[in-house]
């Protein structure tokens, strides 16, 4: 099977799965709140006083509420929406009729990641656009740099999505959605745990250390991204943060996969 094939393959899947997310309505919700958000960037040119930004110039400020606004609602709409995207193009009269043409499993895994990520990369693409516009209006620059630090987020929506699907394929309920926001929290608190862990008796120190270095960095591409933006200047590897990235999502992709061919 040729690696053409595959990519149509997994590209037809994908734009099924855009079509469902498509229709989903909490998704347009999510994003008219998200730009609603956004629209507060607006605030720190408006009322241009660095004291009440804890010293931050506007332009600062202004990308620093649109950061958060972007970043919060992606991980929303990716975990929400992945969900009941999920729920439907997973149904046992869907998955059957799926399983019964001549398509490798893996096929079907990678599709749909696919096609949930094109529509989050459809959202971050408006959000981020909105930014931009503020922000250039604003300053009367053209900010580029602001592609480029938020173009992490959308390394941030693949490993909600690769996770969502990964314990999806063990738990193809809402569960699935709890357990990644777990993962998503506990990948914010890397860096508070590391600091606790000499407190703990041995024997459990091993696999808290194991489980430590196993979940996603998402604090320190939160870091990588405000380091681009101008927001803070936090001093990380970024190499190891975006290999250890990759690693990951290789490895709970092939997870996912392995489940996915077991019979049910």
């Amino acid at each position: 099977m040729s690696i053409k094939y595959s990519f149509t393959i997994i590209q037809l899947i994908s734009r099924d799965v855009f079509k469902v997310a498509s229709k989903e309505r909490l998704m347009y919700g999510f994003l008219v709140l998200s730009l609603l958000f956004v629209l507060l960037a607006n605030i720190p040119f408006l009322i241009n006083n660095p004291d009440l930004f804890e010293g931050m110039t506007p332009k600062v400020a202004s990308l620093q509420i649109g950061f958060m606004g972007i970043n919060v609602f992606l991980m929303l709409t990716s975990v929400f929406i992945g969900v009941s995207v999920l729920q439907d193009v997973y149904a046992e009269h869907n998955i059957a009729l799926l399983l019964s043409k001549p398509l490798k499993r893996w096929h079907i895994l990678e599709g749909t990641c696919f096609g949930l990520f094109k529509i989050i990369f459809l959202n971050w693409l408006i959000m981020v656009s909105s930014l931009m516009i503020i922000v250039n209006f604003h300053t009367v620059e053209v900010n580029a740099f602001i592609w480029t630090g938020m173009s992490v987020s959308l390394v941030l929506a693949m490993i909600y999505i690769s996770l969502l699907v990964f314990f999806y394929s063990f738990a193809p309920n809402a569960i699935s959605g709890i357990l990644t926001v777990f993962i998503i929290i506990a990948g914010f608190g890397v860096s508070l745990t590391k600091a606790q862990l000499a407190s703990l008796p041995q024997p459990l120190l091993f696999f808290v250390k194991l489980g430590v270095e196993a979940i996603p960095k998402i604090n320190l591409l939160f870091g990588i991204s405000m380091n681009t933006l101008g927001i803070f200047d936090i001093p990380i590897e970024t190499f190891p943060v975006f290999l250890h990235t990759f690693i990951f999502l290789l490895v709970i992709h092939l997870i996912s996969y392995f489940r996915f061919n077991r019979p049910r």
